[in-house]
């Protein structure tokens, strides 16, 4: 395992640890992840948490558009980080976009403070803290 990954684990165990485990396959799966999957990813993952919310108009929309719109700025230097942390980087945005992660997103108000927690994980692993996302 790189010392980039070991670092996010032990800090991403700290504060959600069911995460962990979800969070460790999609980082197995990240060098097979490309730059060019994740584009279009973003507006149709926005739309479906948006259709989301006329179901359930608990479902935390804010939060998914400021995380969307980190990760849009944060991809457009993607190119300039070393290999371990675009690996970082692309896992942690495919956990994002999934929605039965450790809380799922379209259950409730909390339902995307997990993506936080690993969305600002990575920031402050890759060495972007100022990229952290408040609420």
């Amino acid at each position: 395992m790189n010392p980039t990954y070991e670092t996010f684990s032990t800090q991403l165990s700290s504060q959600l640890p069911d995460a962990v485990p979800f969070f460790n396959d999609l980082f197995a799966a990240s060098p097979q992840f490309e730059l060019s999957m994740f584009q279009d990813k973003f507006d149709s993952f926005l739309m479906e948490i948006a259709l989301a919310v006329i179901e359930n108009d608990t479902i935390d929309l804010i939060a998914a558009e400021r995380i969307t719109e980190t990760l849009r700025e944060l991809f457009k230097e993607v190119n300039e980080f070393a290999p371990e942390q675009q690996s970082l980087i692309y896992a942690a945005t495919h956990y994002f976009f999934e929605t039965e992660d450790a809380v799922a997103d379209k259950s409730s108000a909390e339902g995307f403070q997990d993506d936080l927690i690993v969305v600002n994980t990575m920031f402050d692993v890759i060495g972007k803290p100022e990229l952290q996302i408040k609420l």
